[in-house]
């Protein structure tokens, strides 16, 4: 929150933890942690992060987007 304040983001997601189906961190020689460790490290080699988004998902999931409310408002969302 502290980043998207301070560079007046609209849209942001966080880092992920990566876990097994019993809730536990995952080992670190998994493959997923790999391939997100490495789109992480050298995401300033793409032009923007949507590149290495569409190309290894390092978002993962919608559970760590935050993004304003004027964002719903242009897209025509009114439920707010």
């Amino acid at each position: 929150m502290d980043h998207a304040l301070q560079t007046n983001s609209q849209f942001v997601f966080s880092r992920i933890n990566h876990i097994d189906e019993d809730g536990l961190p995952l080992p670190s020689n998994a493959p997923q942690l790999y391939y997100y460790n490495w789109s992480i490290a050298n995401r300033d080699l793409y032009p923007t992060p949507n590149f290495e988004l569409i190309r290894h998902n390092y978002a993962i999931t919608t559970g760590n987007f935050f993004f304003r409310r004027s964002i719903l408002k242009k897209i025509g969302f009114s439920g707010f």
